[in-house]
């Protein structure tokens, strides 16, 4: 009961009712989260990833993919090792739902 507690002074800054805040354990959980629910909300949604996601996100979007539940775009890191906005802008579509980059 503690942790539903600590969910109440949190409701009326952000404007949501009780149903609208999941708390999770961590991070992976959260993410894998996110990635179902945008592969059940929309038909097909496009995800852009970066080449070197974390693994909550990069193994869960390509077994999305795998299943034909999402189009998936991986953007390469450019010579120095980081992105370019620009790679990561052009890689987005009409279809892009979203852009989980760490």
């Amino acid at each position: 009961s503690s942790g539903i507690n600590a969910e109440w002074p949190l409701r009326p800054g952000i404007n949501c009712g009780e149903d609208e805040i999941t708390f999770m354990s961590g991070g992976t959980e959260c993410n894998n989260m996110v990635l179902n629910s945008i592969s059940k909300l929309y038909s097909k949604p496009h995800i852009v990833i970066s080449a070197v996601e974390h693994d909550s996100i990069s193994v869960y979007a390509r077994n999305l993919f795998k299943q034909g539940l999402i189009t998936l775009t991986e953007v390469e890191l450019n010579s120095k090792g980081g992105l370019e906005v620009e790679d990561v802008l052009s890689a987005c579509t009409t279809q892009t739902r979203l852009v989980p980059i760490m």
